[in-house]
Parts: C-alpha cells; structure tokens; sequence
C-alpha cells in the first residue's frame, strides 16, 4: 500500500507491488517482476535466497525443512500444530482479555472485536508463546495484541493451519504469522516483531499491506555506531582541548 514501511526482506513466488512513496528496508526477491510506485524505496532486487526463511522457535518439533519456500512455511507450520492443543480459547474475543505464562493456546477461528486489546503477561518469565488457530485469525479495527512484562527471550507465533490471517485497519498486532493461505494487513496497521518472533509468512497465496501500514518496526534492534580510529583521534583531540583551555581558565582566576 501507498506509504507503507517494511523492514526485513520480502520474498515473492510471483510479483512483487510496493506502493508509491513505500519503505522496503531490505532486499525484494522475487521469481516475477518488481513493480515499484513513484517515490518508492527499496533496499534492492534478487532471487530467492538458499538460506532457511521461518525462524526456528520450537527446533525439535518442527520437521525438515523442504528446498522451496512454501514447504518451509508448511513444515513449520506442521511443526507448531504437533505441539497439540493446548489452553483452547472461545472463537470470539469480544472484551479486552489477558492471558499469562505463556504455552500453547488454540482455537478453530480466533477474531477479536474493533478497539479491543489482547495481553500476553510473560510474567518476567522466558516464555514460547504459540496460537494453534485451525481456520482464520481476524483482528478488528484498532485492537491491539500487546505483552505485558516481557522476558528478552521469550517468542510469539501466531500459526493459522488452514486458512487466513486479516488484521483490521489501525491496529497494533505482534509476532510471527505463518498463514495457508493469505495475510492482509489493514491500513496504518502496525505489525511488531517480538524479540526473535518476526515475521509473515504464507505458505500458498500472498501478504499484502494496506497505505500506511509498519511492519517488522520492532525486528530491528539498534546498535550504536563505533568510531572509526579517525573519529577516537578527533575525539581525544577534543577532550585535551577542553581540559587545555579549563586549566588555562583556572590559572587566570
């Protein structure tokens, strides 16, 4: 969508489309073509990469990883349904809800009521917070999914087995998404990865982004630049300057 911001890379068995004055931080690989809108940016073009693309949360039970990108995201997702059932939730959220420690939680549909917020306390715990939703997984306008005294190491997966994930316009929503089918993120929605949980994935059709919409902000951490052995050079210069012309002050008081 128009003046939507993705960071990470973006990976396409078909076409690529990024909207007119849009943000792709990283690399666009695509087996089609690349369209591009007027004042777009990306951060450049390529074939699909070898190396693994779904991030390995529960290693021992997800199964091979196969040599195309859809089995990567199936197996993964096949992965994440052994883990079995679970805590099952109602199929309709239609008050704010908070859920704690973490685990396996599950549904055959899962959709929340606009302007509602879903917490995940992880109770300053390490937790691996997984949602086995069978069918579809709907956000409604401006709700929210937030976590509540996060640990740095726990992750958060949202596997939709069968079907869909749409998430409403001007909402806020965390965690990895791996979909059967599509994702749809809705406009000005913003979609935050959590610590190594980051990510959409669709494992047979495609993602799309409404105008406006931010994925992938929390994915990045940001580091501080280091000097290069120039800028120490110049930096110590400075300081011997300032406690030079300090001492100077001093001696004439």
């Amino acid at each position: 969508g128009d003046s939507a911001w993705v960071m990470g890379k973006i990976v396409s068995g078909g076409y690529a489309s990024i909207g007119a004055n849009s943000h792709v931080v990283g690399t666009v690989y695509g087996a089609g073509a690349t369209v591009m809108g007027a004042g777009g940016v990306m951060g450049g073009t390529g074939s699909a990469p070898t190396s693994p693309l779904i991030p390995v949360i529960y290693t021992s039970s997800l199964v091979s990883i196969g040599s195309t990108d859809a089995s990567q995201v199936t197996a993964a997702q096949s992965g994440f349904s052994a883990l079995g059932m679970g805590t099952a939730l109602s199929t309709t959220m239609p008050t704010s809800m908070t859920l704690t420690g973490g685990g396996v939680f599950s549904a055959a549909n899962f959709s929340t009521t606009a302007s509602m917020t879903l917490t995940l306390d992880d109770q300053n715990v390490r937790h691996d917070w997984v949602f086995n939703i069978t069918d579809y997984l709907v956000t409604g306008a401006s709700s929210k999914v937030v976590m509540s005294n996060a640990n740095s190491g726990s992750t958060l997966t949202w596997n939709v087995g069968n079907g869909y994930a749409s998430l409403g316009a001007s909402s806020n929503f965390m965690g990895t998404i791996l979909a059967k089918t599509y994702v749809a993120v809705g406009a000005s929605t913003v979609v935050s990865g959590f610590n190594s949980s980051c990510g959409i994935y669709s494992a047979t059709l495609y993602v799309s982004t409404g105008a406006s919409a931010d994925i992938g902000g929390g994915c990045v951490v940001p580091v501080t630049p280091v000097p290069e052995p120039e800028g120490y050079a110049m930096l110590l210069a400075g300081l011997i300057s300032i406690a030079f012309i300090s001492r100077r002050r001093k001696a004439a008081k």
